[in-house]
């Protein structure tokens, strides 16, 4: 449909049409919206430059991209208010726990993207030693590689979304939220 499309305004109109139509499929469908949302972005940033010329998409691309800083914006901002109920209803010692627990999953999460990121490196490079063909015509890759990837990389509201759009059952043994909160739709 895009295709017969001829001028930018009218484009980005379709866009955006259809990016709510797909997420009103999602929910209709029972999936979730935030990652089927996700999956239909990353499936258009592969496919655009195949079916919609450049005069068009470069006004696209800048539209999108100040839709996605608001977005974000808003986001971060409305996480951020959900955070003073929470500490407000956290009882004594709470705060602490969560604290100690958060620094944890955090550490934990670093800690396995760094080695993960680091294996894959020198798995890399090791390969190359043995004879298998690099790929691209960019440096080997090294520990320094690996780190600086696994450093860089998991980060931003697509993270957030994501850990968000789990379903309410998924939770280990306690859930930190309040009962007031829960039925908010805030995700333990």
């Amino acid at each position: 449909m895009t295709r017969r499309i001829k001028d930018a305004p009218s484009s980005i109109i379709v866009q955006f049409v259809s990016t709510y139509g797909v997420w009103m499929l999602a929910e209709r469908a029972g999936l979730s919206p935030i990652l089927t949302m996700v999956c239909y972005a990353m499936t258009l940033a592969r496919s655009a430059p195949a079916y919609l010329p450049a005069r068009l998409r470069i006004p696209s691309y800048a539209v999108w991209e100040t839709a996605v800083l608001v977005l974000n914006v808003l986001a971060f901002l409305v996480i951020g208010l959900e955070l003073g109920p929470i500490i407000a209803a956290a009882g004594p010692g709470e705060l602490g726990r969560w604290t100690w627990l958060g620094a944890a999953v955090l550490g934990t999460v670093i800690g396995v993207r760094l080695l993960w990121t680091l294996a894959g490196a020198l798995w890399a490079q090791w390969r190359f030693s043995r004879g298998a063909s690099a790929a691209g015509d960019g440096p080997l890759p090294s520990w320094r590689t690996g780190l600086v990837i696994g450093w860089a990389g998991t980060r931003g509201l697509v993270t957030v979304a994501t850990a968000l759009a789990l379903p309410q059952t998924f939770r280990s043994g306690a859930c930190c939220c309040s009962p007031p909160l829960r039925s908010r739709s805030a995700r333990c």
